[in-house]
């Protein structure tokens, strides 16, 4: 997005990620080298994050030792070892400029409790310490990994970007040491993640099915117990017979099957359809291709105040051209997005309305519009 040429070194994640080669044309021509680390891959593991900075200070040194000292360092975290490697390439050389997202709040999980993790080595924390005190920063015997992760990355950072106003508030105000907080206000911003430019999303041309006859909405991502599709399922079972038969939610989540079953044999499974992930160029064109795309906040009240998540999705949703239907929890970033249409998460009358808004609008745009031509789908029937 900056037009930077840069270097890049990350952990080698294929035991925990799959791996698509294909992604590297959004950004190849901005990177110069590409350092893999095998080092254990972990988002909780000390010895495992300390291994990933050992290896990577390796790295950098020898590119040093090739180029010279870097100007810029730009890390984000979530997962933890990416700002651990960062700080401690800036506490030796106190000159780069060292640029620090974070996509989530570390020390606090979804459920605003504490995420339990420790460093381990005792040689680590006594270094830190005692940079800290070179700098007269404040102290602390905490053990954390993901506090110190905060910590130092709030005060030895030049820069640092939130994804969203609610998580940096969250953040800031919940952080243990608030007589640095003022420090880091001075140096923060808030910035969305990016959109990609058009021609991204025709890169790939999906031959996936949509009956242009029917209002086709989708869903794409997983489920977890703070994000579900519960109110959309009961909405569709309220709706008439009638207006049902004008849907088509097409669902694409990595347990498809898991979906279909609770709807198999009912009214319902005339109207959802459920299909695996598909490849991310994929999924980027067919955003263009439905009607509407869904995306719902992650609920975190009760145990938080406000809620401090801005889901990814919405930024490649905002590049598809497509109208967009949040599924939004009060107060949220989402809520309060510019986007075709919200209703409140949860409510499932309130769902329903937003349901037969949508295909009433839908079908008054289609009055005027030819339909398109597709082949049959891989889905779960």
């Amino acid at each position: 997005a900056e037009g930077e040429l840069v270097d890049v070194i990350y952990n080698k994640m294929d035991t925990r990620r799959a791996i698509n080669p294909y992604l590297s044309i959004i950004a190849n021509e901005f990177i110069d080298q590409k350092y893999e680390i095998a080092s254990p891959t972990s988002f909780s593991d000390w010895n495992a994050i300390k291994a990933f900075v050992d290896d990577g200070m390796i790295v950098i040194h020898k590119q040093v030792t090739k180029k010279g000292h870097y100007q810029n360092v730009y890390s984000r975290a979530m997962w933890p070892a990416s700002h651990f490697l960062a700080s401690a390439y800036k506490m030796q050389h106190a000159e780069v400029k060292w640029i620090a997202e974070f996509s989530d709040p570390l020390i606090f999980d979804i459920h605003g409790k504490e995420r339990e993790a420790k460093i381990t080595n005792s040689q680590y924390l006594k270094t830190i310490l005692h940079e800290l005190k070179q700098r007269n920063l404040p102290l602390t015997d905490s053990e954390s990994l993901f506090f110190w992760c905060e910590y130092l990355t709030f005060v030895f950072a030049d820069k640092i970007i939130f994804t969203n106003e609610n998580q940096k508030n969250y953040m800031l105000n919940n952080f243990p040491i608030q007589e640095i907080i003022p420090a880091v206000l001075a140096k923060c911003t808030i910035k969305h993640q990016p959109t990609l430019p058009d021609m991204f999303y025709h890169v790939f041309k999906s031959d996936y099915y949509i009956d242009d006859s029917f209002v086709n909405l989708a869903y794409f991502g997983a489920f977890y117990n703070t994000r579900k599709l519960n109110e959309l399922v009961e909405a569709v079972k309220d709706m008439s017979t009638s207006e049902r038969k004008k849907l088509k939610i097409h669902i694409f989540t990595d347990q498809p099957e898991e979906f279909y079953h609770e709807i198999k044999g009912t009214s319902l499974s005339n109207v959802f359809y459920t299909s695996p992930y598909i490849d991310y160029f994929q999924f980027l064109n067919l955003t263009t291709r439905f009607d509407c795309v869904i995306v719902n906040d992650a609920v975190s009240k009760p145990d938080h105040d406000y809620n401090p998540y801005l889901p990814s999705k919405l930024s490649d949703y905002l590049g598809s051209g497509t109208d967009i239907w949040g599924l939004c929890e009060d107060g949220s970033v989402l809520s309060r997005s510019d986007i075709a249409y919200k209703s409140p998460i949860g409510d499932v009358e309130a769902t329903k309305n937003m349901l037969e808004k949508i295909i009433s609008e839908t079908l008054s745009k289609k009055a005027n519009q030819d339909g398109g031509e597709s082949k049959q789908p891989d889905v779960w029937r």
